[in-house]
């Protein structure tokens, strides 16, 4: 699901409101605006953060927020949990 052109931009230069998206784990998809993740049921994800490194987290729990952290992809491969949102 992309963005609308209207949620970028409240994304680029602030909004009062927080923009959520669900995200396909995808080893090819890198988006250009970083997030913050949820966590629905939990596992291991293996991210791209903003500063280009690419880790693991693991054993993260069901329904953790992931705030202290801004990624650009999710990838597929090395990631077991499922139901994750893409906080902008």
């Amino acid at each position: 699901m992309a963005l609308t052109p209207k949620e970028e931009k409240d994304i680029r230069y602030g909004s009062s409101k927080a923009i959520a998206q669900e995200l396909s784990l995808s080893d090819s998809t890198t988006y250009e605006l970083p997030f913050n993740l949820y966590v629905g049921s939990g596992g291991n994800l293996k991210v791209d953060t903003v500063a280009g490194n690419t880790i693991t987290l693991s054993g993260i729990q069901n329904g953790t927020f992931i705030d202290w952290i801004k990624v650009k992809k999710v990838y597929k491969t090395g990631s077991t949990a499922k139901g994750i949102v893409a906080i902008y």
